[in-house]
């Protein structure tokens, strides 16, 4: 009779540490559980990448450097010079799309709604070099002074562009792309080699955009 209760205590003590150690491995924090979920995030962002880069590259025989960017986050600022080196050099297009960081850089989504609406003016190149390599703005915003200098050609319709609807709707797609990549900080680059975060030297920007 002991034999027969030790031997059931036995059972039902190897049937919880086998229940634990499953709920360990398989549980929603389990290591087998993360490790499927990062598979398949992994996955589903190489897949927005590639949609992104179809949407954006041009067809100027060049490979496509998407960067999402905010016009105060200081290493995006960093930036700015490797990136214009890379595309006076030829070594790959620049696309910029933005994602303002809103809870530390307050001024980071008007910031993009003015490089928008330059952009319309085929002024975006001005624009944003301005926002990136000046910093006045950023303790007196004047976006008009900034549109003059960096002389977009109709500033009323400039004025009407910063309030309008469709301005913000485009930056939530830029948002939505972004989420969609599993992008969570600036700069963040893509192209055809992957995604990479942070600070890089321009050979490392063009070892991304090799495929």
């Amino acid at each position: 009779m002991m034999k027969k209760r030790r031997d059931i205590l036995s059972m039902s003590v190897n049937i919880a540490v086998l229940l634990f150690l499953g709920y360990a491995v398989l549980g929603p924090s389990g290591p087998l559980r993360t490790a499927v979920q990062g598979y398949f995030a992994e996955r589903d962002a190489r897949s927005a990448a590639e949609d992104a880069l179809g949407q954006l590259a041009s067809n100027e025989g060049l490979p496509t450097l998407i960067e999402f960017t905010d016009f105060q986050c200081p290493y995006c600022r960093d930036m700015h010079d490797v990136l214009k080196q890379g595309v006076a050099e030829g070594k790959f297009e620049h696309v910029t799309m933005h994602f303002p960081l809103d809870r530390i850089h307050p001024l980071a989504r008007p910031a993009a709604k003015a490089s928008l609406c330059a952009e319309a003016q085929a002024s975006a190149t001005e624009m944003n070099s301005l926002l990136m390599s000046t910093s006045e703005w950023m303790d007196e915003p004047d976006w008009v002074q900034l549109a003059r200098d960096a002389r977009v050609p109709d500033l009323a319709q400039y004025e009407k562009c910063l309030v309008a609807p469709s301005t913000e709707q485009e930056l939530e797609r830029h948002g939505t792309i972004a989420g969609n990549i599993g992008i969570r900080a600036t700069p963040t680059f893509v192209s055809h080699g992957g995604v990479r975060s942070g600070v890089a030297t321009l050979d490392e920007l063009v070892e991304l955009t090799k495929k």
